[in-house]
């Protein structure tokens, strides 16, 4: 009785919903993560909870990335152990909107029930599931994704590896990734065009589609993943060159990867952004998606792909070392040098070259 005057006095919406924000990966999460953050205050005065869940190291993060693991036993109920435990205490005390968002979402539930089990454990505290996904043209996206890669010393792969590697595990493939979310019939799934939010602005976008009032109002503070850079990138390759076993897998990788942040960050390397792929090759990538791509803009938008993700003039973008000057090839030298000690992979040997053109 007291709630329910309470919902009548202020008009906050009260609906038991959990909401999945999936990601997926390069699609505005990290801006969107950061906003609920910084707003989490906003949140709660609405009813709103986007729960603090801390790594097992007990590292605080801006997302839900540790809730992509399901539990120790796949037999126990979903929330009885492992990191939905502390979900489903807040699902058992709260009485509004819990919102859960990390990219890792986007592949976690492929496993058969896997989702079903979050589904479950929703339902046994009266909460209902929706998910709400974002989808890009995937040229940009496979570009932005693998620059974002590199730029992180987690692989020494080639774009062309990249772009092979996407395709087989469904990383830009709406109708791969979200196949969990269309065959789990307990759940509602929104499907948002990446592209049209830029448009109208991605943080408040979110925010309207969990159906906070007034989003307008939140404050945006630009929390972007920008484009590393062309050098950057081309640093990125040259430092894992040679690295024995996964970049991200060296002892100090974490270390290496904070140093090479704070360098090309000072050295302004973004400034020009680094693009992998010529028109034709773009061209060639849309048209691979294609079939899905129109079937997915015909059944969730009543539009066509070209409508919802206009294609763009791609011209390529790299870091060429032989059109450098001796100090911007010297510059790059001293940051692969200084990362790959760091990083403790095998120290950078000089290779002859014509003109000293390669770092």
């Amino acid at each position: 009785m007291i709630q329910g005057l309470i919902r009548r006095l202020t008009g906050r919406s009260r609906a038991r919903v959990l909401y999945l924000h999936v990601g997926p990966h390069k699609t505005g999460t990290t801006s969107i993560q950061a906003c609920l953050r910084r707003n989490a205050a906003r949140l709660a005065k609405e009813g709103y909870v986007y729960p603090v869940t801390p790594r097992a190291d007990g590292i605080i993060l801006r997302n839900h990335s540790p809730l992509a693991s399901l539990g120790a036993s796949s037999a126990a109920p979903l929330g009885s152990d492992g990191p939905w435990r502390s979900i489903a205490e807040l699902l058992a005390r709260h009485d509004g909107p819990v919102v859960l968002s990390t990219e890792l979402f986007a592949g976690a539930f492929r496993a058969p029930r896997a989702l079903g089990r979050v589904v479950d454990l929703a339902e046994r505290h009266g909460y209902r599931v929706e998910a709400l996904a974002y989808v890009r043209d995937q040229p940009a996206w496979l570009n932005s994704w693998y620059a974002q890669i590199q730029k992180r010393l987690e692989a020494s792969i080639g774009l062309r590896g990249f772009v092979e590697s996407a395709a087989r595990r469904g990383l830009v493939d709406p109708w791969a990734y979200l196949k969990p979310y269309l065959d789990e019939p307990r759940m509602t799934l929104q499907v948002v065009s990446f592209e049209r939010a830029i448009e109208a602005g991605l943080e408040r976008d979110f925010l309207a589609r969990i159906g906070l009032p007034r989003p307008e109002d939140v404050p945006v503070i630009r929390h972007a993943n920008p484009n590393p850079g062309a050098k950057t990138v081309f640093a990125a390759q040259r430092i894992m060159a040679r690295s024995p076993v996964a970049p991200v897998r060296l002892p100090h990788h974490a270390s290496a990867e904070r140093a090479f942040r704070s360098a090309y960050e000072g050295l302004d390397w973004a400034a020009r952004p680094y693009v992998g792929f010529d028109a034709a090759t773009a061209d060639a990538i849309r048209a691979r998606y294609a079939e899905g791509n129109e079937r997915l803009a015909d059944r969730f938008f009543s539009a066509t792909w070209r409508e919802l993700a206009p294609a763009k003039t791609t011209e390529r973008s790299v870091y060429d070392p032989r059109a450098a000057t001796p100090a911007e090839r010297r510059e790059m030298r001293d940051v692969v040098e200084k990362v790959r000690a760091l990083l403790g992979a095998e120290t950078l040997s000089e290779a002859p070259a014509p003109q000293k053109a390669r770092a």
